[in-house]
């Protein structure tokens, strides 16, 4: 019976994750779609690499869904459970809490395994990959606005006019009028391309066979160079330098890193899969319901208790970057509180003291 009783629950939990974790991911992908759409009207984006940045911010929001749609599948799975009368069979077949609690563990087990395969290593991988991706595709539409027979402005300093495109990223006929302090600068060029320095998150406009005219409009102190090659910034003449990403370093290089977002980060890593097993613990006494209170009685509650959970843990981070916690405490101290939450709801519930491994 045993067997039997622990597929049944395993089945109708993961049933339910997948359920509530596809759910998710489309409010998530409707979102984050809709800005990216923005972005492509605006010009920011290219539309091509839409659909592999999607993808890509997807696993990296993985490791964030995963605990809160089990978690929701224990409360929906629990509080049928409940309020079928499935529960009450089972205490009189001498299942008690203890045992509900181990088969709730043993279903968590594979999920805390991938939360932290994603958080740990995964993750961090793709949010790398997905940083490059969304700097080239910002760097293509700046390409695809530079159209052949007509002047595009870049911010209020840059003017470029391209007479025609080759295949790809070549240009030819170029045209470029910088607007400087000192000076206005000139560039005409035979042949362009664009480049992309994945590493800086530079954006350059490579120039081929051209003259740079150095001075200023009316005076006769014009400066006048020739290059094989030159290169400018593609965006207003200012780089594009992205922020330093810890999310994107791999777990090992956060420990070997002593500043305190990488500590923060690392924490942060640690404590995602370790949420799985605490909102199991939690989700046990909180899912009960009297019978004729229903399915959904203690739903409210139970989410309630979810957001002050993630949100606790996410403040005690930004405090941690910012020096103000102790690096060495991390955030463990938000994880006792669930937890002695879950033990002091048990006790209540079975009104007496008890060992959450004890047979009941």
């Amino acid at each position: 019976m045993i067997p039997v009783l622990t597929r049944h629950f395993l089945a109708e939990t993961y049933r339910l994750t997948g359920a509530v974790i596809a759910i998710l991911i489309l409010v998530y992908l409707s979102n984050r779609l809709a800005r990216y759409l923005a972005d492509v009207a605006s010009g920011e984006l290219a539309g091509n690499l839409l659909l592999t940045l999607l993808g890509l911010k997807l696993v990296v929001v993985l490791v964030l869904l995963l605990p809160a749609a089990f978690y929701l599948a224990l409360l929906l799975a629990l509080g049928r459970m409940h309020s079928d009368g499935e529960m009450v069979a089972l205490a009189a077949s001498g299942i008690g809490p203890g045992r509900v609690l181990r088969y709730v563990l043993l279903a968590a087990l594979p999920v805390t395994l991938l939360t932290g395969l994603l958080a740990l290593g995964t993750a961090p991988w793709v949010s790398g990959l997905a940083d490059r991706v969304l700097l080239q595709a910002r760097s293509t539409a700046v390409l695809s606005a530079l159209a052949p027979g007509r002047f595009t402005e870049a911010g209020r300093d840059v003017v470029y006019h391209v007479q025609a495109s080759d295949a790809g990223s070549g240009m030819r006929g170029v045209f470029v009028h910088i607007q400087r302090p000192d000076g206005d600068l000139v560039i005409r060029a035979a042949r362009a391309r664009l480049e992309f320095d994945a590493e800086r998150g530079d954006r350059y406009l490579v120039l081929e066979q051209g003259s740079r005219y150095d001075g200023t409009p009316g005076q006769g102190d014009y400066r006048v160079y020739a290059f094989d090659r030159y290169r400018v910034h593609a965006d207003s003449g200012r780089p594009v330098t992205p922020r330093a990403n810890h999310e994107a370093l791999s777990t090992a290089a956060l420990w070997q890193a002593g500043s305190a977002r990488a500590q923060a980060e690392l924490h942060w890593r640690l404590a995602l899969p370790l949420a799985v097993p605490v909102l199991a613990l939690l989700a046990v006494p909180v899912s009960h319901a009297r019978p004729r209170q229903g399915r959904y009685a203690r739903l409210l509650l139970a989410l309630l208790l979810f957001v002050v959970y993630y949100n606790a843990l996410g403040g005690v981070r930004t405090l941690l970057a910012g020096g103000q916690w102790p690096a060495w405490l991390g955030l463990w101290p938000v994880h006792a509180l669930p937890l002695l939450l879950g033990w002091a709801l048990l006790r209540r519930q079975l009104g007496r003291p008890w060992l959450p491994f004890r047979r009941g």
